[in-house]
């Protein structure tokens, strides 16, 4: 006898808000299982896995590979428009500099490099950790799904390595690569943007660095490196954790990766914002300024 029965109209509003809270909760929950499986991976591995260096060296590798090029070329086009429109909308030398270095240093740089590394770790983890034979990932550097079919290989006969340890390699790796991705991107954005103030604004060497460097904030540095670390770990944990929770059988892993790279975007807005709001909303939001404060 079924005891299904149907919801009255009124409620079904509510009914849907107790569901998306309860999937929340659920999603939430199982972040933190993930991270407390890391940290047990991390301070007592069982059964002897593979080196945890050796393993954080090759994620590292990869993500370096892809990572610093894409990197690159966004912030290619962000110098020289932050110069050109230091230039032509504030039309005022001194501000060329301040406007692309500090601009970068302080926001620009780490938050699009974070963007970048959340959807190439969502492209990679999120796959290599839905595949069935995930548990043998960091046994062997040169494995790729599908390989010991297609070669007729025996399977590894070692122990098969537990999810916390796999997602702890590409955890670490993530939250080393982001401060290394900002300070990257940084420091393409600068050179371009000095090269278009150079080249096309006639402006000077000594014009556009002592500014830049006058205005540029010891947090702002320090920004690049924490803003960084947690960036990346934000990206990481959403990809591992959507590559190792039980999926439904209509959740492809193209969808997967997309949500893991959506969410890890919106958590990385969301420090961004804190870190602003915590370190530079107390005093002169954006330290000193190139114009004169306003008559009262």
């Amino acid at each position: 006898m079924s005891t299904a029965h149907a919801t009255a109209p009124a409620l079904r509003p509510f009914e849907s808000i107790g569901r998306i809270i309860l999937n929340v909760v659920h999603y939430l929950g199982g972040m933190g299982v993930l991270a407390l499986s890391v940290i047990r991976c991390v301070v007592r591995p069982k059964d002897d896995p593979p080196s945890l260096t050796r393993a954080v060296t090759r994620q590292l590798d990869r993500l370096f590979h892809y990572g610093f090029p894409l990197v690159a070329v966004i912030h290619v086009g962000l110098g020289s428009f932050l110069a050109m429109q230091a230039y032509f909308g504030a039309t005022f030398l001194d501000g060329i500099g301040p406007v692309v270095g500090v601009g970068l240093v302080r926001n620009i740089a780490p938050l699009m490099s974070a963007m970048v590394l959340a959807g190439l770790l969502a492209a990679q983890y999120t796959s290599e950790l839905r595949h069935p034979d995930r548990d043998r990932l960091d046994h062997d550097p040169n494995w790729f799904p599908d390989r010991e079919i297609l070669e007729g290989r025996a399977l590894d006969p070692r122990p098969p390595i537990e999810p916390g340890r796999l997602a702890a390699s590409r955890m670490i790796a993530a939250m080393l690569a982001g401060p290394v991705m900002g300070v990257w991107g940084s420091l393409v954005g600068i050179a371009v943007g000095y090269g278009v103030a150079a080249g096309l604004l006639k402006v000077s060497t000594p014009g556009f660095f002592d500014m830049f460097l006058q205005m540029l904030w010891v947090r702002d540095v320090i920004g690049v490196f924490v803003k960084g670390t947690l960036f990346g770990l934000a990206g990481a944990w959403f990809a591992c954790y959507e590559g190792l929770r039980v999926h439904s059988g209509s959740d492809t892993v193209a969808g997967s990766a997309v949500r893991a790279a959506t969410l890890a975007g919106i958590a990385i807005l969301v420090i961004n914002s804190a870190w602003f709001v915590i370190f530079y909303h107390a005093g002169p939001a954006f330290g000193p300024t190139l114009l004169a404060p306003p008559l009262s």
